[in-house]
């Protein structure tokens, strides 16, 4: 009988400072997600400095730790990526680095028609870390999240002239997150949006529109049907009238770390130079406007469900210093004994000296 394959932990060595290619942080990070098992990549002197990110990293789907080096270690991602995105029932650690420079934007809200609402904005979350779904538990220690920036979509407008279809919401831009799909005057309803995506606008034929999670709510289709809300942060969709209703613009919270499931836990955490800008609701020329998203806590945000904890302060990060063991009673009373036991032996050595 064939005996089931082990997990074996593998550790992963970045040694170029490079965005891509044999030895950088992306090819450890996607290299550690096709090993099962909880790998450890850490940094030798060839991969210390500056990680300049020319495209977004993989999310982390297997359990991981990430271990920098205090004050040599940089991700920067030029004023246009997220740092880290995690996602899955996973254990993932972050330690001794610095994240700067870092950008989270949701999408617009798609155009509705006259008759058929606007889609809400994306979620703008988690320019730093990005906890998404799974549940993961994740540890930032003696890391910084500097210089980074958080932007909800627009809520999608209504234009004068064209059909019966209800925009599509945005989304949060990481993967998991998704925007719903608007509804048509005949067909399918809108649907919502799912971690951090708008809902959908509704179609005509007195459609509502859809909710979204953390994005705005999308406009209702014409008449009197309600629009579609937000589970938090997200703006209102517009009601429908003589025509469709706008949709909501996307909420913006946690620029540096943002849970939407799981647990976070800092350690010796710090940040600065922050911001969270929510996007605006979308205008209708004769339905309701959506209401502009909202602003949450903006350095760190736990969407319901989820759970942030632990030292995370404006300022730098500082080291984890370990702690001088204490002797137990036991290994006291042994140095106690080694002690009397030494100063007999001396005593005992002195006399033979005064005796010879």
């Amino acid at each position: 009988m064939a005996l089931p394959a082990v997990s074996q932990a593998a550790t992963y060595v970045v040694t170029a400072t490079a965005d891509s290619g044999a030895g950088s942080l992306r090819a450890a990070i996607s290299d550690a997600n096709a090993s099962p098992g909880a790998d450890t990549i850490t940094f030798a002197s060839g991969g210390q400095g500056v990680i300049t990110l020319a495209s977004a990293l993989p999310a982390i789907t297997d359990s991981l730790a990430i271990e920098g080096v205090f004050g040599a270690v940089t991700i920067d991602g030029a004023n246009t990526y997220r740092g880290f995105v995690i996602n899955g029932p996973i254990n993932v650690t972050l330690s001794n680095l610095v994240i700067r420079n870092v950008r989270a934007v949701g999408s617009n809200g798609g155009e509705g028609m006259p008759y058929g609402g606007g889609g809400g904005g994306g979620l703008g979350a988690g320019a730093g870390v990005l906890v998404g779904a799974g549940s993961p538990t994740v540890s930032i220690v003696s890391t910084a999240i500097n210089n980074a920036a958080v932007f909800g979509g627009n809520g999608g407008s209504i234009p004068m002239s064209g059909g019966n279809t209800g925009g599509n919401g945005g989304d949060a831009g990481f993967p998991g997150s998704s925007g719903g799909v608007g509804g048509t005057g005949s067909g399918p309803a809108s649907t919502a949006g799912v971690l951090g995506g708008g809902g959908a606008g509704g179609g005509s034929g007195f459609s509502p529109g859809a909710d979204g999670e953390g994005g705005g709510g999308g406009g209702a289709g014409y008449s009197s049907q309600p629009a579609g809300v937000s589970s938090f942060l997200g703006g209102a969709g517009g009601a429908g009238g003589m025509r469709a209703g706008g949709g909501g613009g996307g909420g913006a919270a946690g620029a540096a770390v943002f849970a939407f499931t799981g647990s976070v836990t800092f350690v010796n955490s710090g940040y600065s130079n922050l911001s969270a800008t929510a996007g605006t609701g979308g205008a209708s020329s004769s339905g309701s406007p959506g209401a502009d998203g909202a602003v949450g806590s903006i350095p760190s945000y736990a969407a319901p469900g989820a759970a942030i904890t632990g030292s995370f302060a404006l300022g730098p990060a500082a080291p984890v210093v370990e702690a001088t063991p204490v002797p137990t009673l036991t290994e006291w009373a042994m140095i106690l004994f080694g002690a009397v036991l030494a100063g007999a032996a001396a005593l005992h050595l002195q006399r033979r000296r005064l005796i010879s």
